[in-house]
């Protein structure tokens, strides 16, 4: 699969874990009912996550469900799809970039996205939170850092109306390259709240 590198639209790989799946249940394969089980795991339900639809996921879909006072049927069709999602839908909630400056903007969306507790799962950086902040990449290679900072500050900016201030990359020392680029980038401390910082490597990179 190539990995999707177009930050034009920053916000695609978050809308395509919100997309709901059809209805599943049990007996189900693939890849959406391995979406399913990310998500139950991520709201503390023990589930394999496996791509199989078998009794042990829908006993786990009942009991999310049951906890959400919906209809406990064990089938996972939009309500429960929504339930499931729904910590990601609130970290996109806008904010009123009126009254706020872009420092301001980037610390309340940072905040708004850790009450989620946005975290791996399913391996070593993966799960829709990774894949969401990540363009819909994940897996091993894909660390995380500077993939969820951009996307931060991508959401203060489209508040303020405002273009990036460099341009956003996966990786810390592009970040890095890319500011210095655009004469954002400053060595002289300390930060203020709402800014992106970099730590130096030993090997001199960051």
């Amino acid at each position: 699969m190539t990995a999707n590198r177009d930050f034009t639209r920053p916000f695609a790989g978050a809308e395509q874990e919100l997309a709901p799946p059809d209805p599943l249940h049990l007996g189900a394969k693939g890849r959406g009912v391995g979406r399913v089980q990310e998500w139950l795991a991520l709201h503390g339900i023990d589930v394999d996550i496996d791509g199989d639809f078998g009794p042990g996921t829908e006993r786990a879909v009942v009991r999310l469900q049951q906890s959400k006072g919906l209809l406990g049927d064990g089938v996972v069709d939009l309500s429960t799809w929504y339930a499931l999602t729904a910590p990601l839908k609130a970290v996109l909630a806008p904010i009123d970039g009126a009254g706020h400056t872009l420092r301001e903007l980037v610390c309340l969306y940072a905040r708004q996205h850790v009450a989620q507790h946005p975290r791996e799962v399913g391996g070593p950086n993966d799960g829709p939170w990774v894949r969401a902040y990540m363009l819909g990449n994940g897996g091993k290679v894909w660390q995380w850092c500077a993939g969820f900072a951009c996307f931060v500050l991508a959401q203060a900016c489209a508040a303020k109306d405002l273009p990036l201030p460099f341009a956003p990359s996966f990786g810390v020392p592009q970040v890095a390259r890319a500011a210095k680029a655009r004469g954002r980038f400053s060595a002289d401390g300390p930060a203020a709240p709402g800014d992106l910082f970099v730590i130096p490597s030993p090997s001199g990179s960051w």
